[in-house]
């Protein structure tokens, strides 16, 4: 550990090697290139180590102050070469990220660490690069990579915001529909900064949740919901997934990517999960994976009010009755059957393992559709005039199922097919 000090600290003093006048220009290009390589090495160090190495770049070597000045082109020590603010923009960037999300791509893992991203951003305030990012927003250079950095940057700043609780929501997430605030909150950020860039600001947050409290955030924000590009936006993000866990000693529920989660099985019994989201107006849209299923597995809905307790199939008695379920090729869903109060309807395709499933409710018209890889299946529900909320059902030792998102959307995406057939709730 004291070497690893050692050796940051000595990075970080070379990341900071200042040059000279335009007299001494191949003494300069030198020491440029010993700063460029100093802080791509504190880099490497930050992408393949552990909390504590996160921590000790944070708090005893400034890094946040390190990767400021590297994308600032104020002072002596600001880079005005494009390639070095696109570096630090996006080192930045990738790293607030790993902060705030966690590290779940790339050993070795940790949880979010919020303090040192507070930490970080403290230190890039006091550098006063915080309105350097929002210029840098407008900078075409490198091919547009530093206008796309600086925007990630900041997205990843606001999110800090909105983790504080510092933003107040305005949005009603369930009907889209947007009320004016009392009293506007405003962070004294975007000083000048356009729509244009404020969308793309936007659709670089991941939930919905969050896109709902940077709308937000004073007037100007607020205005982005009249803009054409804001609900195409808003039906890319997601909505957090939670569950009902009805069954704790068997299901093992893990987060993959900080989007997507996987519920996994321990033994050789039913776990039958619904999801906690209650689905009511408008279209809703969950997409799932399942794995090691032995062709037993099942997706659809239920109803809200119907309580799903443990060890149970969706087809069992009396459950068919408040459940509708697709299935692989077990012994109830047999063929690809939609199953509902006590019976099976053929038509839809037998999916398997490793097949994105996707299942689309619309409560305005009372419909459940299914797809298989994209492609939209004919046996459909109809009638359905209640709350609902998402499920799946497992059974085998190590299966597990992957849901990979949960969306809001603006219109259907799906339509007429051939052969359809009607199951009615």
């Amino acid at each position: 550990m004291i070497k690893l000090q050692k050796l940051l600290q000595s990075l970080s003093a070379l990341s900071l090697y200042r040059l000279g006048t335009h007299l001494r220009e191949g003494i300069d290009r030198q020491r440029l290139e010993v700063r460029s390589w100093s802080r791509r090495c504190l880099r490497y160090i930050q992408e393949y180590c552990d909390k504590q190495d996160q921590s000790e770049l944070v708090v005893n070597n400034q890094y946040g102050r390190l990767l400021s000045i590297s994308y600032s082109t104020a002072g002596v020590n600001g880079e005005k070469q494009d390639w070095e603010i696109c570096k630090g923009l996006n080192f930045i960037y990738r790293f607030l990220r790993e902060l705030y999300e966690g590290r779940n791509d790339l050993q070795p893992y940790f949880q979010p660490l919020p303090l040192l991203a507070r930490n970080t951003e403290e230190q890039i305030k006091d550098k006063g690069a915080s309105e350097e990012i929002e210029a840098q927003m407008n900078n075409k250079g490198y091919d547009g990579y530093i206008k796309s950095n600086a925007k990630g940057s900041k997205a990843t700043t606001l999110i800090h915001f909105i983790n504080l609780g510092v933003i107040q929501p305005v949005l009603n997430v369930q009907t889209s529909s947007m009320s004016v605030p009392i009293e506007y909150n405003v962070i004294g950020g975007l000083p000048g900064v356009g729509q244009d860039i404020m969308l793309d600001i936007l659709s670089q947050l991941r939930f919905i949740q969050n896109a709902v409290q940077f709308v937000g955030i004073n007037k100007k924000t607020l205005q982005l919901k009249n803009h054409a590009r804001f609900f195409k936006i808003i039906e890319t993000l997601k909505y957090s997934i939670s569950i009902i866990n009805n069954d704790p000693p068997e299901i093992i529920f893990s987060d993959i990517d900080g989007v997507s989660k996987k519920i996994s099985k321990k033994n050789n019994k039913f776990v039958t999960v619904s999801l906690t989201h209650v689905l009511e107006n408008g279209i809703w849209q969950m997409e799932a994976e399942f794995s090691n299923s032995k062709n037993w597995a099942a997706i659809g809905i239920a109803r809200d009010t119907y309580n799903i307790s443990a060890n149970i199939h969706p087809c069992g008695y009396p459950h068919c009755y408040h459940m509708v379920s697709y299935g692989m090729n077990d012994q109830y869903n047999g063929n690809g059957k939609v199953f509902y109060k006590g019976n099976g309807k053929s038509g839809n395709i037998v999916y398997k393992d490793n097949q994105k499933i996707k299942a689309e409710f619309d409560s305005e018209k009372g419909t459940l559709i299914f797809s298989v890889d994209g492609v939209q299946q004919p046996v459909y529900v109809a009638g359905i005039n209640e709350k609902v909320r998402f499920f799946i059902s497992i059974e085998y030792h190590q299966q597990s199922c992957t849901i990979h998102s949960l969306k809001k959307l603006h219109k259907q995406t799906t339509g007429l097919v051939a052969n359809e057939k009607v199951v009615q709730w």
